[in-house]
C-alpha cells in the first residue's frame, strides 16, 4: 500500500514538473523559433505535428497568424516541388 502511494506521489510530482517545464518553454518561444521548428517538421513530413506545435503556442499563433500561414505555406510548397522533381 505504501509503495502504491509513493508511486502516485512520484507520478503527481512528475506531472507537475512536466507542466512547469512545458509552460516555461511556451513562454520562451519566439516567432522565429516557432517557424524554424515547424520547418523542421515539414522537412520530416510530419504535418499533423506542425498543427499541434502551432496550437501549442496560441498567443504566437494569434499575434502572427498571417505571417506564419504565408511563410509555412510557401515553405511547404517549395519542399513539395523539390520532392516532385
Amino acid at each position: 500500500m505504501i509503495v502504491f502511494i509513493l508511486g502516485l506521489v512520484a507520478l503527481l510530482v512528475g506531472l507537475i514538473v512536466s507542466r512547469i517545464v512545458d509552460s516555461r518553454s511556451v513562454k520562451l518561444m519566439t516567432k522565429d523559433k516557432l517557424i524554424e521548428n515547424c520547418k523542421k517538421l515539414i522537412d520530416k513530413g510530419r504535418v499533423s505535428q506542425v498543427q499541434q506545435t502551432l496550437l501549442h503556442h496560441p498567443k504566437l499563433l494569434l499575434l502572427h497568424f498571417n505571417e506564419l500561414q504565408t511563410t509555412l505555406t510557401e515553405y511547404a510548397q517549395s519542399v513539395e516541388e523539390v520532392k516532385n522533381n
